[in-house]
C-alpha cells in the first residue's frame, strides 16, 4: 500500500494493528510477513509505486531488459531459510545461477577480470594476472564459505546469544574439520590485488 493510497482511502486501513512498517523494502516484507504467519496483524506503508525494495526490477536499458537498481547480490537461495519459511516456490520464485558473477573492466575496458560461479575458473582467472592474488582468492573463498555456514548463518536465524557463548563463535576457534581457523579475521589485505584493483603483470 502506498502512502499516498493510505491517504486518501483512510477507511481501508484497519484499526487494530500489532506492527506497522514504514517503507515496503525486502526486509520489512519479510519482517511482515514473519509477523503475518504467526497470526499478527500487520500493515506495510511505502511511498513508491511499488514494493519489494532491492527485489525489484525496472526496464531501463533496452525493451524486456530488467535490471535490479538496488542489490549488488542476492542472498536469497532456495537454501535461505526465509525462502523455505515463507514458501517463495509457491508464488513462482526461481533462482538463476549465472555463469559469470561479476566483471572488472580495466585497461579502458579493453580487458577485465572476471569470476565465474565455479571456484577453479576463477582462480584461473585471476592467476592470468597475479599467482599470489589467485591463491589468495581460494584462501578466502574457503574461509568465509565456511564462516558463512558455522557462524553467520546460525546467528542470522537464531536467537540471540548470551555474550559468553557468543565470544568463542567469533575469536577464531575451529567450528568444524572445514572451518577456517580464524573465521573473524578479514583478510582481504591478503588479496594484494584481485577484484579491487588489477594490475597487468604477472607474479
Amino acid at each position: 500500500m502506498s502512502a499516498a493510497l493510505s491517504s486518501q482511502q483512510s477507511d481501508s486501513v484497519p484499526e487494530n494493528i500489532d506492527g506497522i512498517f514504514i517503507g515496503g523494502g525486502h526486509n520489512s516484507m519479510v519482517c511482515a510477513a514473519y509477523l503475518a504467519k504467526a497470526g499478527q496483524r500487520v500493515l506495510v506503508l511505502e511511498a513508491a509505486p511499488q514494493v519489494g525494495g532491492g527485489t525489484t526490477t525496472d526496464e531501463i536499458t533496452l525493451p524486456e531488459f530488467r535490471h535490479n537498481l538496488h542489490a549488488y547480490f542476492v542472498r536469497w537461495t532456495p537454501e535461505y531459510a526465509v525462502w523455505n519459511d515463507l514458501d517463495l516456490g509457491r508464488y513462482g520464485v526461481k533462482s538463476i545461477y549465472p555463469e559469470v558473477q561479476n566483471a572488472v573492466p580495466f585497461d579502458g575496458g579493453e580487458r577485465a577480470l572476471v569470476t565465474y560461479s565455479d571456484l577453479d575458473r576463477s582462480v584461473a582467472e585471476i592467476r592470468r594476472l597475479s599467482d599470489k592474488d589467485a591463491d589468495a582468492y581460494r584462501r578466502l573463498y574457503t574461509e568465509y564459505t565456511a564462516l558463512s555456514k558455522y557462524v553467520d548463518t546460525p546467528m542470522r536465524f537464531g536467537p540471540p546469544l548470551p555474550t559468553d557463548e557468543l565470544a568463542p563463535s567469533l575469536s577464531g576457534h575451529d567450528h568444524a574439520d572445514s572451518a577456517p581457523a580464524r573465521p573473524s579475521r578479514h583478510r582481504e589485505h591478503e588479496a594484494q590485488n584481485a577484484i579491487c584493483q588489477v594490475r597487468g603483470n604477472k607474479d
